[in-house]
């Protein structure tokens, strides 16, 4: 959960600089754990995703599990993964949104690059699970 709030914390960290077009305020050590958390949280996507697909039984493919208001109980490690998974998620979404107000500009002094790392991300995330699903054998 500590990860996740560093996560949420250094893109928006990232978001701020990269608006202000200051991107070489951002410390350099903050930045490469945000990146080094977002691989790990990029893993936790797959695996959700290829349970969902694959695993009929598979706790991530029930979509009450995926209700927010449920994991206030007693909270599982598949509750842990689907709210990494949705962090993680909205956070490539956040950061594709910035990237292309931004006009897509890559310029390591004026963008921190987890966010065009973030944002080309989730074009590989929408085009994987297409393939995943549509390639599934029925």
């Amino acid at each position: 959960m500590i990860g996740l709030g560093l996560f949420v914390f250094g893109l928006i960290m990232a978001i701020i600089f990269s608006i202000a077009e200051d991107a070489r305020e951002m410390n350099p050590v903050f930045l490469h754990t945000t990146q080094s958390i977002a691989a790990v949280l990029a893993t936790n996507l797959g695996a959700v995703l290829g349970f969902a697909v694959m695993d009929p039984q598979s706790a991530f493919r029930v979509a009450a599990q995926w209700n927010p208001m449920r994991w206030f109980g007693k909270l599982s490690t598949a509750h842990i993964q689907m709210l990494a998974t949705i962090i993680y998620l909205l956070g490539m979404l956040s950061a594709f949104i910035v990237w292309v107000i931004l006009g897509f500009n890559e310029e390591p002094a004026e963008i921190v690059p987890l966010i065009p790392a973030l944002g080309s991300s989730l074009l590989g995330v929408i085009v994987g699970s297409m393939v995943v699903v549509l390639g599934k054998p029925e």
